[in-house]
């Protein structure tokens, strides 16, 4: 440092300019050979475990207000099955001066399957679009704890003694 400057001396010659390209020269040899990328990219990927198929029967729906959807029911292990828990979806719509917006890109829906050897939590954002839509498993209890994985639930048609009934897919992440 010179003492009569003001702050550090910031070197301009040849050696200075050799050592900054020797230091990008370097920097672009480790993104060529790799060296960077070095992590397991596959382990951003989710891996398949587990696949479970449960129906819910929905009962009948009392007391959703203007900006909440709610169903319940019973989970069973086949259509016209036992029961194995229950199951509770709550979506959160948009309110608007035209009224509720059923199909808004704002909305969440949540999922809790309560199994007998535990439960699983679900979270689904988004505009609908017609076809099922999956959710994200975020976690759960007891067998489940730490879960993570995709969830979709669609309608089931036929033979089912009049219920409403819907299949719920899910599948584990290992």
């Amino acid at each position: 440092m010179d003492s009569g400057s003001n702050g550090p001396r910031i070197p301009t010659g040849r050696r200075s300019l050799l050592q900054r390209g020797l230091a990008l020269l370097g920097g672009a040899t480790a993104i060529g050979t790799g060296a960077w990328a070095a992590r397991d990219v596959s382990a951003s990927t989710p891996r398949r475990g587990p696949t479970l198929t449960v129906y819910g029967r929905k009962r009948p729906i009392a007391g959703t207000n203007e900006t909440q959807i709610m169903a319940f029911g019973e989970l069973l292990d086949a259509p016209d099955g036992r029961a194995i828990g229950e199951f509770h979806t709550n979506r959160l719509c948009m309110a608007t001066k035209q009224g509720v917006q059923a199909a808004a890109g704002s909305n969440l829906e949540f999922h809790v399957l309560q199994l007998h050897d535990g439960t699983l939590f679900g979270l689904r954002g988004g505009t609908p679009t017609g076809s099922p839509m999956p959710s994200a498993v975020i976690g759960g209890t007891a067998r489940y704890a730490g879960a993570s994985g995709t969830l979709v639930e669609r309608p089931v048609t036929g033979g089912t003694r009049g219920h409403d009934l819907v299949e719920f897919v899910i599948a584990l992440a290992s």
